[in-house]
């Protein structure tokens, strides 16, 4: 049951990450940057638009309809998974 639950939290976090470069538009050559401390905002470049693309992504991926008063919470990417992760259903 750990290894399940280690896994997928494991499958969480790619699948965020690269929902993260997909609608942000990060460069291939600077994906591998994208780390689970990075801020949306600060670290990765992200404008208005790139953070609709992703919650419309992570809709798409996860049926999670974001709320606007907990998307300001969610400043990084690690952010984005513990909400996601305390969300999902197992």
């Amino acid at each position: 049951m750990v290894e399940n639950t280690w896994t997928k939290e494991a499958a969480i976090e790619a699948k965020v990450i690269e929902l993260v470069i997909q609608s942000l538009g990060i460069e291939p050559d600077l994906a591998a940057t994208v780390t689970l401390n990075s801020f949306f905002v600060e670290d990765l470049g992200a404008d208005s638009f790139g953070i609709i693309t992703l919650l419309a992504a992570i809709d798409a991926e996860y049926g999670l309809e974001i709320p606007q008063e907990d998307v300001e919470t969610l400043k990084t990417v690690n952010d984005a998974v513990e909400y996601i992760k305390a969300r999902v259903k197992s």
